[in-house]
């Protein structure tokens, strides 16, 4: 266990009891119940033939036995051999497969965490190094047959210098370390035998485990940054970049020289050594940025990996990529005619096209549309896919009988609620401002807060904000969400929920009613020094409770004077709490942001006046029926 140990030296230990309680706490009937009703009911079942729909469709008959069950395995952490079997079953990939292949994991696992977090950190890396001319290298890392490899041993050391209760500890081990497993040959299992490694494909448990095996790997980058081995890539004096995981999507970064070289070959064979995860330096990728072509050739050679062009596929996203491009955007067009080709659409009624319009054709562009604008030559181009597929059952154009816009309008409002793919574009960027705002103290946030200044700034003001030429294309896309014709929507659609006032622009914010004190006392705020002022910077705390102190004595003349004495009237009833800032979305009830609620907010922005409300209650009660779509739909 010495590499062990010598791995977890560069990891800082995080020891929170008070989790570990919570782990430790016995198994609730609703929370079993939560976690059956969550699971998928059709996913393939186990040896014993049963799956989850057979647990919920039964669930009172078999609920007091699974309960019993349960609450042994707490006292015992002893599981039955047929509990811990599995069966192996090999499913090719392609028609005519060559060879099995063995990666399917998933990459985004954490709470509070999404994974394109790390596209956003990749992708403003790169146009930051090109416009600083820096000199920067980045390793896309390949970990062969990722799950398969894992080293029990290692990853029981990795929990517990994590911090893991030892009665966890033993959960995991009769749970994963005492499994056996078939081959399924002709769909009849193999004689079992005992697993020595590796992770179950499926269990929900292989994720999270993976995380923690995973993390050895930043242990060591981190321990050869501080000992001088490894120069990461320098944002400022307090941000820096050696390494962006997501499960077994892994990127090393930093600066162009051998020294790093030698440092990542070292580090990435030892990490090898001790988890047993084996990297295939035959599929990694070498990327430079301002490299000298010789030098990317040598370390190609040295690591022995192949060079590659930015950009590139991380995460299923082109980083460094000109999102205004058609070439950055041909996977989609292309995945979205290749679906095509395989349908029969002119064998299906007109109902049944939309339901696979907004089941199928819709969903395919989502994940791009989470993190790019979409140009309006490409939203051309999809729109014309959907549209002659709904009216021609093909990729053939059509004659077009009613007008695009109207048949993307709810069903209520005269349309078939197909989505309207640009609103739908602008809802789910208009979720990176919100995070912005909501999320100011995470890693990717910290990058952008450093490269374009605050978020309030940018996002709350009244007036449209310019982006500058060092700004990346990426978010000069970001700074025009929320904007329409001269219209901020986003920044009239957020408010302020006073806590601590640690985080709230003192004037520019909303924070009293939907208007800033800026716009409500202007002659104010040009006399104000620090027109950045956070709310708990204009008072304190006195023994009476909390004190104003917006000017100092003898700065303002009269009529400001006066100004000044209704502002203290209106902040009379205000005062900062023990809590947190926080903010509100004023289009949802709740005050929570969803990509939802701000695309019904923007339909309902440019529908409002087309359809007076008894047409909309009598195209509701058209739509409440039971009929097939098919017939629906010419109601």
């Amino acid at each position: 266990m010495q590499e062990v140990d010598i791995t977890m030296k560069g990891y800082r230990r995080k020891d929170h009891p008070e989790d570990n309680d919570s782990l430790l706490q016995p198994f609730s009937v609703d929370e079993v119940r939560d976690v059956i009703w969550s699971c998928d009911g059709n996913k393939c079942p186990g040896p014993d033939g049963y799956n989850f729909n057979f647990l919920k469709n039964c669930w009172t008959i078999v609920k007091k036995d699974v309960i019993e069950f349960l609450n042994e395995f707490h006292r015992t952490a002893i599981l039955p051999k047929a509990i811990t079997a599995s069966f192996l079953t090999l499913v090719p990939k392609k028609d005519h497969p060559q060879r099995v292949m063995r990666k399917l994991c998933q990459t985004a696992f954490l709470p509070n965490r999404q994974i394109l977090d790390g596209v956003v950190v990749i992708n403003e890396i790169i146009d930051l190094a090109k416009r600083r001319k820096n000199k920067c290298m980045l390793l896309k890392v390949d970990f062969e047959r990722a799950y398969d490899t894992v080293n029990w041993m290692y990853l029981e050391d990795m929990m517990l210098k994590m911090g893991f209760a030892e009665g966890w500890l033993k959960w995991m081990k009769a749970c994963i370390f005492n499994s056996s497993m078939s081959v399924l040959v002709n769909g009849s299992p193999t004689e079992d035998f005992q697993v020595g490694k590796a992770l179950r494909q499926g269990d929900p448990l292989s994720p999270f485990l993976f995380l923690i095996a995973a993390e050895g790997l930043t242990g060591l980058m981190q321990k050869a940054v501080e000992l001088g081995k490894f120069k990461s890539f320098k944002v400022n004096d307090n941000l820096n970049f050696r390494i962006l995981q997501f499960a077994d999507d892994t990127v090393i970064i930093g600066e162009g020289d051998w020294n790093n070289l030698w440092t990542i070959k070292t580090v990435m064979r030892s990490f090898e050594l001790v988890s047993g995860l084996k990297i295939n330096f035959f599929k990694s990728k070498l990327y430079g940025i301002n490299l000298d072509d010789r030098y990317l050739e040598a370390a190609s050679a040295f690591l022995s990996c192949s060079i590659d062009q930015i950009s590139f596929c991380f995460l299923g996203l082109p980083v460094g990529a000109n999102p205004r491009r058609l070439s950055t955007w041909r996977p989609i067009i292309d995945t979205m005619r290749k679906r095509l080709l395989g349908w029969s659409g002119r064998h299906l009624s007109i109902g049944g096209r939309v339901t696979l319009i907004n089941s199928v054709l819709s969903s395919l562009p989502l994940y791009y549309f989470s993190f790019f604008k979409v140009p309006s030559s490409v939203l051309k181009v999809l729109v014309s896919i959907q549209r002659n597929f709904l009216w021609g059952g093909g990729l053939e154009g059509k004659i077009c009988w009613v007008k695009w816009d109207t048949i993307c309008l709810p069903k209520d409002r005269g349309g078939l609620g197909i989505k309207n793919l640009d609103l739908f574009n602008l809802s789910l960027l208009s979720k990176w401002k919100w995070r912005c705002l909501t999320e100011p103290n995470v890693l990717w946030s910290e990058l952008l807060k450093f490269r374009y200044g605050s978020f309030s700034d940018n996002f709350l003001c009244r007036s449209v904000v310019s982006a500058k030429s060092s700004d990346s294309l990426w978010w000069r896309d970001i700074l025009k969400v929320g904007e329409v014709e001269g219209n901020l929507w986003f920044s009239a659609s957020v408010s302020s929920i006073l806590g601590d006032g640690k985080s709230i622009g003192f004037w520019k914010e909303k924070w009293i009613g939907n208007a800033s004190l800026k716009e409500l006392f202007s002659n104010l705020f040009e006399k104000e020094i620090d027109k950045n002022a956070v709310v708990a910077d204009k008072g304190r705390w006195e023994t009476v409770g909390w004190s104003w102190v917006l000017f100092q004595e003898g700065v303002l003349l009269d009529n400001a004077a006066t100004e000044a004495a209704d502002l203290l009237s209106l902040l009379a009833d205000y005062h900062p709490f023990d809590r947190n800032d926080n903010w509100k979305w004023i289009p949802e009830a709740y005050g929570q942001f969803s990509v939802s609620s701000t695309y019904q907010f923007l339909q309902q922005r440019t529908t409002a006046d087309e359809i007076c409300p008894n047409v909309v209650g009598a195209l509701k009660r058209l739509w409440k029926n039971d009929l097939p779509s098919k017939v629906s739909i010419f109601g």
